[in-house]
């Protein structure tokens, strides 16, 4: 729960971030007033309107955003899973007992995506369970699958 929180938190900012540069961004090239009553209907009213409506996105996206699934195998994934990632772009951050966290390479990935780029893959009697961004994990169990099914 704490860590859904902190992921919620991170999205408000980064909503609010992205808002503030896309205004300032309208005001320099001359498409916007830099008045709030002229840029909202409701002037400074709608600050807390737009703020709500960010707080909603922000306390639902992380539900959707993140998620765990499985990879059923009957063959050592292992070192499939080390050059699969390696492939993509991961690193190994940690590797504690059954479980292989991954990071992004890059930096700039890893600040593009709020430090949020984490993907674990946790050993269990059937396979890995992984878990993280969804679009990312999807990604990256569609590659694993693919690549141990050529084999």
């Amino acid at each position: 729960m704490k860590r859904y929180i902190i992921r919620s938190v991170k999205y408000f900012l980064y909503l609010i971030i992205i808002m503030t540069l896309l205004l300032a961004i309208l005001v320099l090239l001359g498409l916007a007033e830099a008045d709030p009553a002229e840029i909202f209907v409701g002037g400074y009213s709608s600050y807390w309107k737009i703020g709500l409506a960010f707080l909603a996105l922000a306390a639902i996206y992380p539900r959707f955003g993140y998620s765990k699934n499985e990879i059923i195998s009957g063959v050592e994934l292992k070192p499939l899973i080390l050059s699969v990632m390696d492939s993509r772009g991961y690193k190994l951050r940690s590797e504690e007992g059954d479980t292989m966290v991954f990071i992004k390479r890059s930096p700039l990935d890893r600040a593009l995506r709020m430090w949020e780029d984490a993907i674990s893959f946790t050993k269990t009697e059937a396979g890995y369970n992984i878990e993280g961004h969804t679009k990312e994990m999807v990604r990256c169990r569609s590659a694993i699958l693919n690549v141990s099914s050529e084999e």
